[in-house]
């Protein structure tokens, strides 16, 4: 299933300004690298080196993500739930939480309905997001009939940003919006147009579960 829905200039602005803020501290620590080494020379090479190469594996992390996240090529058929665990896994990867991947045979033999995979991504750095502090991040394939995947979370404390849940939930109007919370919005908008069906249950304030269902 698949609806055309838009989304207003409000929306797209702060789904720019998202973006634009994830990916500027990394850019930013470029830029301050190569300074480093114009000004000093090579005298600061091995700390401007480090700093412009871990910088530019995060930006190039993000960049990745936010095009499978809001591009079209996320939801094409040349992107296979392996890439998703890629990505995902280095997206983690520069956080302080742990991801554990179940990998399902279902996975390999079909594939989930187009545009799911784009949902999970979305939701997984929902997740993500959520791990402020630590902890981990479980996936698994609960159903093949309806495909059905489940994301686990479960931390000291999970902090999701306000709104963010709401928004997910579709309990969130355009005019409460704003960069921190517009993720979960698009999250549930891209979520109707490919009919998938989201669910959150908060278990206190160490744990929280997704289930993402495809609807026939």
């Amino acid at each position: 299933m698949q609806s055309s829905v838009s989304l207003s200039p409000h929306v797209m602005e702060l789904l720019a300004s998202r973006m634009c803020h994830d990916l500027i501290s990394p850019i930013g620590a470029i830029s301050n690298g190569v300074e480093l080494i114009e000004e000093f020379g090579m005298e600061t090479g091995d700390e401007a080196m480090g700093l412009i190469s871990s910088s530019a594996t995060k930006a190039s992390i993000h960049l990745r993500a936010f095009r499978w996240a809001y591009g079209a090529s996320g939801a094409d058929s040349d992107v296979k739930p392996s890439d998703i665990k890629e990505i995902f896994t280095k997206w983690v990867g520069l956080t302080k939480a742990e991801l554990h991947w179940a990998d399902s045979p279902i996975l390999t033999s079909f594939m989930p309905p187009r545009g799911m995979l784009k949902c999970l991504l979305n939701v997984l750095i929902i997740a993500s997001e959520s791990l402020g502090m630590g902890g981990t991040i479980s996936f698994e394939v609960s159903s093949d009939d309806p495909m059905t995947f489940l994301v686990a979370v479960q931390g000291p404390k999970l902090t999701t940003r306000e709104g963010v849940l709401e928004a997910l939930s579709g309990n969130l109007s355009e005019d409460q919006l704003d960069p921190r919370n517009v993720h979960g919005y698009i999250t549930k908008v891209l979520c109707d147009t490919y009919g998938v069906k989201v669910h959150i249950e908060e278990a206190g304030e160490n744990s929280m579960m997704f289930t993402l269902e495809a609807q026939a």
